[in-house]
């Protein structure tokens, strides 16, 4: 017949090998952080922020079909035609439409690689509001488009001299992103 464990003096040899640290560990317990890491390590990642300080440069995608549609009515055009003409049209200049914005993206970037400011290529080449440098301002999350908040909020501080950027399509066209401070 087994004998029953006391439960009791279960945790008080879990307790004393704890306070002992185990082999060569002279007393000392572990010393890890909240997220898992070593206390002692530089943390490389990101601390999560709820705002950033972001600028950008847009290269604006065309998402609309109405520019297709007018002046089909009068040519007395079927809705199936108009559709299908529509459709055809747009998705010829759209191939063509984002090879050209993605070119012109691929512009911005190259000028960032070879040295220009940040806010320098924005005035340049930006199609958006925020032209004048490229300054969105302080962003909280939730209020930009998911895929724009996903690459803005994982980018490292930086300066528009010396910037660190990322490239991001969304629905709005071709994004080239830098943040300058997070909250």
């Amino acid at each position: 017949m087994a004998k029953a464990k006391d439960p009791k003096k279960d945790s008080k040899k879990d307790s004393k090998a704890d306070e002992k640290g185990g082999k060569g560990k002279k007393g000392k317990k572990d010393n890890v952080d909240a997220e898992g890491g070593d206390e002692g390590k530089k943390n490389t990642k990101l601390k999560g922020a709820m705002s950033i300080n972001v600028r950008h440069i847009l290269v604006r995608l065309p998402f609309s079909y109405s520019s297709y549609l007018f002046g089909s009515e009068s040519r007395g055009e079927s809705a199936t035609t108009l559709i299908c003409l529509a459709s055809a049209r747009m998705l010829t200049v759209m191939v063509n439409t984002q090879c050209e914005k993605f070119s012109k993206s691929e512009q911005a970037m190259e000028r960032l690689k070879n040295g220009e400011r940040f806010d320098e290529v924005a005035k340049d080449m930006s199609e958006d509001k925020a032209k004048a440098g490229g300054s969105l301002g302080w962003q909280t999350k939730g209020n930009l488009d998911p895929q724009f908040e996903e690459v803005a909020f994982k980018l490292s501080p930086s300066t528009v001299s010396s910037p660190t950027y990322e490239r991001v399509k969304t629905q709005f066209g071709y994004h080239i992103i830098m943040v300058e401070g997070r909250k």
